[in-house]
């Protein structure tokens, strides 16, 4: 039986999903977002990560005008 915490890191690791789905652009690339701020396939980032997407001040990112949660 799963614990509540591998359960929460199955459905809210976007690693996992973009390898799951490996034909979807948008989620490879929220996938690259999520590990940009700290987040592995083991872990989640720290809280707040959806918000440090939303609000990156990374303009020089080429995948900037396409991250997630904006």
């Amino acid at each position: 039986m799963k614990s509540a915490g591998e359960k929460i890191l199955q459905e809210h690791n976007l690693i996992r999903r973009a390898n799951a789905h490996p034909g979807s652009k948008v989620k490879a690339i929220a996938a690259m977002c999520y590990q940009c701020y700290g987040g592995t396939e083991e872990e989640l980032p720290n809280a707040g990560w959806r918000e440090l997407i939303r609000t990156c001040t990374s303009p020089a990112c080429a995948l900037y005008r396409h991250r997630p949660y904006r």
